[in-house]
């Protein structure tokens, strides 16, 4: 057999992807706020041993690297490059050309500003961080802006004047201290305005907005000053600030305040090989209003350094404007909103048009920018952090054809921020940020390849869109539950069911088997937290471990290890109506239940006799109540402080206990439980059962036997009074309660025979089933996504004849089924479907998301239009079609359509792996499909990013 070396000769890692496989089981858990931007994932993956709990989330890891809290509540962080380092000076000339001159050597950031208020703190970066107090600085105000120009300048913009600042030689130096120290070389203060709103700082160029007029400055290199070169009043560039600003209410509050909430300047950054901003926006009120700055050269003759190119209006004012530089001679010009809308525009490095304006909602909160350098060595990567309700890493996708719709957004994986800026050292070579939120200051840096890619992220790579953080489990997580945030106080606390079977457990435990149809059965309670507990806080509240993978820490709050003859195989979580205010988890577990390879025992329906050595397969139904510590000291009634089991944690932030109230024998095992209407819906066999919460056992409220031909998989609750139920091998049926007659009735059916394997409810007459083909203990098993639905008209005359065979008394006739559920859509995926899920990538709509046994994850958005399916499909037509294409899809040269429609028709479906891999054409097969589609290649790509809008 192969045995592969510990240590290889001819081969070398490159990079390291985690798997998935075998997927078992998925929970979702949605954020917290205004949006869903939040929503983590949770997979159990694995086997026995090898199984983990993973945690998956839409955005970039951040290492934290140093955090510290700060005095008081931030407004700004800027960071500044060691003015002391030797560098070449750059001449005047070179300026005045806008030709770049190469420096020998890139400094580090050696000071970080960050402003408050009414005050500002100077941090001096070297081997530890301290504050700097140095009179050079303005540390009485709040700083707008800061950066390093002229390689060895600061130039502090502060509320009422631009202070340069210089390094000079320190005639006092003694042993060990610096040769060099700080020296205010210029102040400069606005002539008609008393306050400063709002800078922008490229280069050696400046531009500053203050209550009423436009400042633009430029450092020069032979003077060694800081000029002034064009004042203009805010009035001639607005035509009458106060037209636009106006607000209900607004003579409540001066003109100054009305003012500055709606003033933005921006400059953009010089092209490579130049050292001159070639642009300025300005924002005032709800208007944007684009320059072109004039060389000081050509200003010697126009008295003006501004040429107004365009205007921009938009419905609500402005909060902050930013550009981003495009490889191809192109701006991407951002302007964030007070309502959260971010608004995306093309710009034309030459003629200055603005084209593809695009807008995208972001939060309710109001949108600031933050310019970042993620690889210092490659001046042709431009990306900003866009901070609002959620932090997005923003970089244009530098393809043929992008616009400004070619954006390619991912949100961070932290806490919402304030201000951020990018920060280098000679620990942090390949860049990371320094993060503010509220009183908090953190330095932290993003995952090594995206860092090592210069930020640029493939939207293919599904590595870099989502951050995976793991922890060891000791047995298989067959089923996963999360308790919802509301009943946890925002904790995400996962109910894990780890069940194997003959699988050897610790001899100091109370159950040790290996035998056939013997099980090692957990019920695990796992509380998920992003800070890791100290040591002391464990011994003292007692945490049994702490795992941590990713930076992301597994509090493991305690396990309820079942008898060797249960096994656990389902879980849910409720509110009973009938006790509101109290969460509970019920766990399906199996009794004598036996898995073989060759041979699958499922239930007895005799009894055992005296001679029989074979007991009854059987099962129970464990209820669980979820209670605090400070409830849980005293029971409530004697009855449940008689019973044995329940595990409790005292954490700091989630002291919860899950305690047993009683367990329920059932004639058969219930492979399906399900939250439905304040009752529990439990798949019994071949029954679905309704049950209701009673002091010493479940209650039974209605029974409908015979739901199933063979044995109920699966619940899929789709509000209201209906649950699609799914059999084993005979698709699913749509099933009804009616309260009025405490009955379940079935109202449709599905007639072709799948063999399911998940299932999800997607509306109030729809359902999303996953399936498999073959024996269920050997043989080939494949995988469908199915869309079934009856129709609303069928739905409702169902109903009618339903109510009106049970006004009749006859029973018999309202359980048979007389309707049909209609394929709307199928979807080959090549592998069993194990986990289907409703999910939210961060634009507001919900996407089905899929997971399969060999670990892959795929999603499906619906179309917004019709005209946009239809793009779609005469895309994937195209791509289809194209000998190129059809090579670079299979290596095998297999035929897409057949594999897609591998055991029922495609339909319905447009494959995006497809359609995406129009990129990796040569040109000449690019205008190939185009014009099949009767689109020019630019045009093609919009339509790939609108679609890819569509999940992100």
């Amino acid at each position: 057999f192969f045995s592969p070396r510990k240590e290889t000769q001819n081969l070398v890692l490159v990079d390291l992807l985690d798997s998935l496989a075998p997927l078992v089981s998925c929970a979702t858990q949605y954020g917290l706020g205004e949006t869903k931007a939040g929503s983590r994932l949770f997979f159990g993956s694995g086997q026995g041993s090898d199984a983990r709990l993973v945690r998956l989330r839409r955005g970039l890891a951040l290492n934290e690297l140093a955090a510290s809290d700060l005095p008081e509540n931030t407004t700004g962080v800027f960071s500044l490059r060691d003015p002391f380092a030797v560098r070449e000076q750059i001449p005047d000339s070179a300026i005045a050309a806008n030709t770049e001159v190469v420096s020998s050597s890139k400094p580090f950031d050696r000071y970080v500003l960050v402003s408050f208020e009414q005050s500002t703190m100077v941090l001096e970066v070297s081997e530890t961080i301290e504050e700097l107090i140095d009179e050079s600085f303005e540390l009485g105000e709040r700083t707008l802006s800061a950066a390093t120009i002229n390689e060895n300048k600061i130039i502090q913009v502060c509320g009422k004047s631009v202070r340069v600042i210089e390094p000079i030689t320190n005639q006092e130096n003694n042993d060990g201290e610096t040769p060099f120290k700080l020296h205010l070389h210029q102040t400069w203060l606005p002539e008609n305005d008393n306050k400063i709103l709002s800078a922008s700082i490229q280069g050696s160029q400046v531009a500053i907005l203050g209550q009423s007029h436009l400042y633009y400055l430029e450092y020069d290199g032979i003077s060694d000053t800081l000029i002034e070169i064009q004042s203009s009043s805010l009035a001639s560039f607005s035509g009458g600030v106060s037209d636009q600003v106006a607000e209900p209410n607004s003579s409540r509050r001066g003109a100054a305040q009305e003012i500055e909430a709606v003033h933005a300047v921006a400059l953009s950054p010089p092209f490579p090989n130049q050292l001159r901003s070639m642009f300025a926006a300005v924002g005032i009120g709800k208007v944007v209003r684009l320059y072109r700055i004039i060389p000081r050269i050509e200003s010697e003759v126009s008295p003006e350094a501004f040429d107004h190119l365009s205007i921009q209006i938009l419905s609500n004012p402005v909060s902050d404007i930013r550009f981003l530089h495009n490889r191809n001679n192109s701006f991407t010009l951002l302007v964030g909103t007070r309502s959260g809308i971010l608004v995306a525009s093309s710009l034309d490095g030459s003629s200055g048009n603005i084209s593809d304006r695009a807008t995208r909602f972001l939060g309710l909160n109001p949108i600031r920018f933050s310019s970042l350098s993620l690889s210092p060595t490659d001046g042709l990567v431009d990306s900003c952090l866009v901070l609002g309700s959620q932090t997005w890493l923003v970089h244009p996708i530098n393809t043929l054809g992008s616009g400004a719709g070619s954006l390619f957004a991912n949100p961070l994986c932290c806490p919402q921020l304030t201000s951020a800026c990018s920060f280098t050292s000679e620990q942090l070579d390949t860049g990371g940020f320094v993060l503010l939120s509220q009183n908090s200051l953190t330095i932290a840096s993003l995952d090594d390849r995206v860092s090592k890619s210069g930020g640029i992220i493939d939207v293919r790579t599904s590595g870099f869109l989502f951050n995976a953080s793991a922890t060891q489990l000791d047995g298989t997580p067959r089923r996963l539950s999360v308790i919802p945030s509301q009943w946890t106080r925002g904790s995400d606390i996962v109910v894990t069911l780890e069940t194997d079977q003959r699988a050897k457990v610790d001899k100091s435990g109370p159950n040790v088997s290996s035998s056939k149809g013997m099980w090692r059965s957990l019920v695990r309670l796992i509380h998920i937290s992003d800070k890791q507990a100290d040591d002391d806080e464990n011994e003292e509240h007692g945490e049994e471990e702490i795992r941590s993978t990713s930076r992301l820490h597994y509090s493991q709050l305690g396990i309820d290890q079942l008898p060797v003859s249960e096994a656990a195989v389902s879980v849910c979580g409720l509110e009973f109506w009938d006790h509101p205010g109290e969460y509970y988890v019920c766990v399906g577990t199996s009794i004598n239940y036996s898995v073989d390879a060759t041979t699958l025992r499922s239930k007895r329906e005799k009894p055992v006799t005296q001679g029989d050595s074979v007991p009854p397969v059987s099962g129970s139904i464990r209820v669980y109540r979820l209670t605090s510590r400070i409830e849980s000291e005293k029971p409530a009634d004697a009855d449940v402080s008689t019973l044995n089991g329940g595990f409790e944690h005292g954490g700091e932030s989630s002291c919860f206990k899950l305690e047993l109230i009683h367990a329920t024998q059932v004639q058969h095992i219930p492979f399906a439980l399900a939250s439905f209407s304040g009752r529990l819906a439990a798949g019994i066999g071949s029954s679905l059962v309704l049950f209701d919460l009673g002091k010493k056992r479940l209650l039974r409220k209605s029974e409908l036997r015979n739901a199933a031909r063979n044995t109920v998989v699966s619940l899929a609750p789709c509000g209201g009074e209906r649950l699609f139920v799914s059999d084993i091998q005979n698709s699913v049926s749509l099933v009804a309660f009616k309260l009025e007659y405490n009955r379940l009735v079935v109202l449709a059916k599905d007639t072709v025979q799948r063999w399911v394997t998940s299932s999800l409810a997607l509306d109030y007459n729809t359902v999303a089933v996953g399936d498999k083909f073959g024996n269920i203990a050997v043989g080939d098993k494949f995988g469908n996504i199915c869309i079934l639905r009856i129709s609303q008209e069928s739905s409702s005359f169902l109903e009618a004849e339903v109510c009106a065979a049970l006004e009749a008394g006859d029973i018999a006739d309202a359980q048979q089924a007389k309707g049909l559920l209609n394929m709307e859509a199928c979807f080959h995926v090549g592998s069993i479907v194990s986990v289907l899920s409703k999910i939210d990538l961060g634009n507001g709509s919900e996407q089905l998301m899929y997971g399969t046994l060999s670990g892959t994850l795929g999603v499906l958005s619906p179309f917004t239009s019709q005209a946009l399916a239809d793009s779609a499909r005469r895309i994937e037509d195209a791509m289809r079609e194209n000998e190129s294409a059809s090579d670079l899809v299979s290596l095998l040269g297999r035929d897409h359509i057949s594999y897609r429609s591998k055991y029922y028709p495609l339909k319905s479906v447009v494959d995006g792996d497809l359609c995406e891999m129009f990129s990796d054409l040569t040109s000449e097969q690019q205008s190939l499909i185009a014009n099949q589609v009767e689109l020019s290649v630019p045009d093609l790509f919009q339509k790939l990013q609108q679609f890819r809008r569509l999940m992100f």
